[in-house]
């Protein structure tokens, strides 16, 4: 008996409720969603298309004053939704009904993929995994994947699309589970070629995710380089990031004679709370040639411009003079 039940469990079919809605005044662009109802979750997948993408559907039909009957059908590779429903003024639902495609089974299998499940055709056909995207991640020699690799990728942005022009780039990550950790940390094709026209070619995949985590942009690269901060390695880049060490800041510094401040110092002073406010203040009060470090020191010990001038009121004292000075020494 418990067999029986799963049997007819496994030969349900596969069902959802439609909706469509216009994304463009003349109707050629649609919003088509699909939901899918169990007894424990609910579910969505929603797409924008051309009209002329789904067979059986008319502009006509959609703008239809009164309520129309319809019924058309959304192909895929892995099978097809077959659906019917009600549609009246470029609004309407109703059901569809997934079918599996046989043939798409059996490349799968010729390829040596493996069997896949209704379930998991039914997945494939949403993600948009055919026969091209099998076929590309062979031709760049990724890792033979499975069935569930195909799907997760996919689901996760890593589409056809994204393989083909990583791959482009130069990006073949081995496994289609490390290609979708890059697309899940926003490492984008853009995002890839903005560094690579600042000179950064080749740079590993772990160091362009860990770029990407910490708000590393080609923007922001490419402002630091206008102030002469540039060819600087990846980690350095993050650190300055991490730090608060922005283009303007920098810019400032450079207008101000600090020329010379290099990646460490700069880290140095924003860590110690010296903005481009207190290195202007030191420059109109004669200390523009300090160091790094004593310009630290200087702002660790609470020595402010106010103070600098009473300290000054007898002539003027060094750095090193006002730090004591300002410490009770």
């Amino acid at each position: 008996m418990h067999v029986l039940f799963a049997l007819l469990a496994a030969a349900a079919p596969i069902e959802v409720q439609w909706t469509i809605e216009p994304l463009a005044e003349d109707m050629s662009q649609v919003q088509l969603s699909l939901v899918r109802r169990t007894a424990n979750s609910r579910w969505t997948h929603s797409d924008s298309t051309s009209i002329s993408r789904i067979e059986g559907l008319t502009t006509a039909q959609l703008e239809a004053r009164e309520g129309v009957p319809v019924r058309f059908r959304l192909g895929r590779e892995a099978g097809s939704f077959d659906c019917d429903g009600l549609v009246r003024r470029r609004h309407g639902t109703g059901e569809c009904r997934f079918v599996p495609d046989p043939r798409f089974t059996g490349e799968l299998a010729q390829r040596g993929i493996g069997a896949a499940s209704d379930e998991e055709l039914f997945r494939m056909s949403l993600a948009g995994v055919g026969l091209d995207y099998i076929d590309e991640v062979e031709r760049q020699g990724y890792q033979r994947p499975s069935i569930a690799d195909l799907i997760r990728a996919a689901d996760h942005g890593a589409g056809l699309d994204y393989l083909r022009e990583m791959g482009r780039l130069g990006y073949r990550a081995g496994t289609l589970g490390a290609l979708a950790r890059m697309r899940d940390h926003g490492v984008t094709p853009d995002y890839v070629e903005g560094f690579v026209g600042l000179g950064y070619r080749r740079v590993p995949a772990e160091e362009l995710i860990r770029m990407r985590d910490h708000g590393v942009m080609p923007d922001y690269v490419r402002a630091l380089a206008r102030h002469g901060v540039r060819g600087l390695a990846t980690e350095e880049l993050v650190r300055l990031r991490d730090h608060g060490v922005d283009p303007d800041f920098v810019g400032r510094a450079r207008q101000l004679g600090f020329a010379r401040t290099g990646p460490d110092d700069l880290i140095r002073m924003r860590d110690h709370g010296v903005n481009a406010g207190y290195l202007a203040e030191l420059v109109a009060l004669g200390y523009g040639s300090l160091s790094a470090e004593e310009i630290v020191r200087l702002r660790t010990h609470g020595v402010s411009a106010d103070f600098i001038r009473r300290a000054n009121a007898g002539g003027r004292r060094s750095a090193e003079e006002l730090v004591r000075l300002r410490s009770g020494g």
